[in-house]
């Protein structure tokens, strides 16, 4: 005689079958507490074994069924217990995937007259900082955003980038403080023309006026502040081109090296005043150039900043992170109406 002994749980009731076979040759099954009663007989004793082992391994998935079933239920991640990968994410731990909204400020003006789709007065910057406090959203920085994608850094729960573009004066006098206030952190692209112009130049108003190298130091020291590459001399417009857009009658190598020479230049400045060159590089009225994309991954630079108003998701991978789009704040529309937008990743209208 032999015996066989498979304990298993179903929900909250253990039962055993008892295997047990007879000089008939006959096997039999008694169910523990009243649970299972299972009978199979079979007429020739040399399918004995082979039946016992088709009917382990039958209980055995039905224990598996019902296991899934139950983690299943209660909401649980069945990778916790069976280490399924999520899609478009790597196998590292259970939090690849990472929303992130990043917001775009140009200027801030206490003049009415100039506020538009890019200039807000400085109060409204400040009732956009409160909502990010007030709805547990924590202001990270380009490096925390990139250490994540390419080094498994950790991001908080509920992150979102703040970013400024062209570097203007307002920046240093209202934006800075704020963000000191709310403990909030931020992103400066800056185009060096204008700064090199500022530095030289004796007449500064804050409704006109953009950022010295003195004052990028300054804000670049305090840990709040970093700043990216928003070109030297390439932010215009004209019929020839725009931003840094080919221009016409151009060849890839003559614009690939008039576009590498302007980017490098402004990566000397911000590294001499910053310590750091920039690790991102913002596209100059959103205009992105498939010939630059060499340039740009030669120089180093990490992430790269469009104007396309959409909700970012992170990944393990470094083209998540080319380009980001970002939500424009423009004048006319008030905190609450401009977050619920975003966060509903619907485009928010400048008005």
């Amino acid at each position: 005689m032999q015996t066989y002994q498979i304990l298993h749980k179903k929900y909250n009731t253990y039962f055993y079958v008892l295997q047990h076979y007879s000089s008939s040759g006959h096997i039999s099954y008694w169910g523990g507490g009243g649970d299972v009663f299972l009978a199979i007989i079979f007429g020739k004793h040399r399918f004995t074994k082979i039946g016992a082992i088709i009917l382990s391994l039958l209980l055995l998935l039905l224990v598996f069924c019902c296991f899934t079933h139950i983690i299943g239920g209660l909401g649980w991640d069945q990778s916790v217990f069976f280490g399924a990968k999520r899609a478009a994410a790597g196998p590292e731990d259970l939090r690849q995937q990472v929303a992130l909204p990043v917001l775009l400020y140009h200027h801030l003006d206490e003049n009415e007259d100039h506020w538009g789709p890019y200039a807000i007065p400085p109060r409204q910057f400040e009732y956009d900082l409160q909502y990010l406090v007030k709805n547990n959203y924590e202001a990270v920085t380009l490096e925390e955003i990139v250490n994540f994608v390419y080094h498994q850094g950790k991001l908080p729960p509920k992150p979102v980038l703040i970013t400024f573009d062209d570097g203007y004066e307002s920046n240093y006098v209202y934006a800075w403080p704020l963000l000191k206030k709310y403990n909030m952190k931020a992103v400066i692209n800056i185009i060096g023309i204008l700064s090199d112009q500022e530095s030289a130049s004796s007449d500064h108003n804050v409704s006109y006026s953009y950022l010295t190298w003195d004052q990028i130091i300054e804000m670049s020291e305090s840990g709040i502040i970093e700043f990216g590459n928003h070109t030297y001399d390439l932010h215009q417009k004209n019929r020839n081109f725009q931003g840094i857009g080919k221009r016409k009658n151009e060849s890839v190598k003559e614009y690939q090296q008039r576009l590498a020479e302007d980017l490098e230049l402004n990566q000397k400045k911000l590294m001499a005043a910053c310590g750091t060159p920039a690790l991102c590089f913002a596209y100059p009225f959103g205009i992105q150039e498939e010939h630059a994309l060499p340039i740009l991954d030669e120089l180093g630079f990490q992430a790269t900043l469009c104007s396309h108003q959409i909700y970012n998701i992170l990944i393990r991978n470094q083209d998540c992170l080319r380009p980001l789009g970002r939500f424009n704040r423009a004048a006319g529309i008030n905190t609450v109406d401009f977050f619920a937008r975003m966060e509903k990743k619907l485009p928010v209208i400048n008005e």
